[in-house]
């Protein structure tokens, strides 16, 4: 099997010192998002169809809601292109964090989540035949 690992500089970058977390979708985000990490300066998402990758401008102040477009930055996205469509159902966690977070975005339940456990590994073995993608 062919194996694919892929690296996410802005992850690499100055934030090793911390483990990198990834936090499920359990109805807290929109649909196409699958996981999603947050970092000092940035962050990166597993969508349906393809991953985003972010990292905010040094200028920004961390104070600034980034929920409302105040903060600016750089917006990476890639899409599978010719990938299983079933692919983005088959993440396998590990790694578990030994904390929950809890998520109320809104006043409407509905896009709450609460005890939501993230994992510092993800992989799938069948984005594309034969191959094995970690994060």
């Amino acid at each position: 099997m062919v194996r694919v690992w892929m690296i996410i500089g802005l992850l690499a970058a100055g934030s090793l010192s911390a483990q990198v977390r990834y936090v499920p979708n359990e109805g807290q985000w929109p649909d196409h998002v699958l996981h999603r990490a947050e970092v000092t300066g940035g962050g990166v998402q597993l969508d349906r169809g393809g991953w985003t990758c972010w990292q905010w401008a040094p200028e920004t102040e961390a104070a600034a809601d980034h929920h409302v477009g105040a903060r600016r930055g750089i917006l990476w996205q890639a899409e599978w292109i010719g990938a299983d469509p079933l692919a983005d159902l088959n993440w396998v966690r590990s790694g578990f964090s030994s904390d929950r977070q809890h998520f109320y975005l809104s006043d409407d339940p509905a896009h709450w989540a609460e005890h939501v456990q993230a994992a510092t590994l993800l992989k799938t073995d069948h984005v594309w035949p034969g191959i094995q993608l970690r994060w």
